[in-house]
């Protein structure tokens, strides 16, 4: 397993736009934070669609760490008091 360092997110990344095309030149740190940022809008989106078509009531919950805890996934634990 490989880790990025700060370096690593200080360096720039090259990529082409589909929609618009162009070349674009960012840091690695900000098009990350984008990444994270456009997937949480679009899990939203998904979970409104199908709020509407089989009812809020019997849609899951689309939170990473839910679903972490419910596989017992993600190194989550839970601590007694």
């Amino acid at each position: 397993m490989s880790a990025l360092n700060e370096g690593d997110l200080d360096k720039t990344i090259r990529f082409r736009t589909i929609v618009n095309p162009q070349e674009i030149e960012q840091k690695l740190v900000f098009a990350l934070d984008h990444f994270f940022n456009h997937q949480t809008h679009h899990r939203g989106q998904a979970h409104a669609l199908l709020s509407a078509v089989i009812g809020k009531e019997r849609t899951p919950s689309f939170d990473l760490i839910i679903y972490q805890r419910e596989v017992g996934d993600g190194a989550l634990r839970t601590l007694s008091s």
